[in-house]
């Protein structure tokens, strides 16, 4: 698989996943759930997620997925943060 194709299925997942959390934030707050309660714990966990990366380099003798590998998770999941405070600040 080239980069290209890579870069294709990532931002397909992350329009797609962006798109199923906008769509259970509006449906949830129909319901009267505490959206921002758990908008603000899903952006946390996944703040704490992007702070992984930081630990995988300095810990580089760990046997995890390659560090290109992290790296794109990194960056996806970043862009998938701010889709969640944009989210979270409503």
């Amino acid at each position: 698989m080239n980069f290209t194709t890579r870069r294709r299925y990532g931002m397909l997942a992350l329009v797609v996943i962006s798109s199923l959390s906008i769509g259970i934030y509006k449906i949830s707050s129909l319901s009267l759930l505490p959206t921002g309660i758990y908008s603000g714990w899903l952006l946390f966990i996944t703040m704490v997620g992007l702070t992984l990366y930081n630990a995988r380099k300095k810990l580089p003798f760990i046997p995890a997925f390659p560090s290109s590998i992290w790296l794109q998770i990194h960056i996806y999941a970043g862009l998938f943060t701010f889709v969640l405070f944009l989210i979270h600040i409503e």
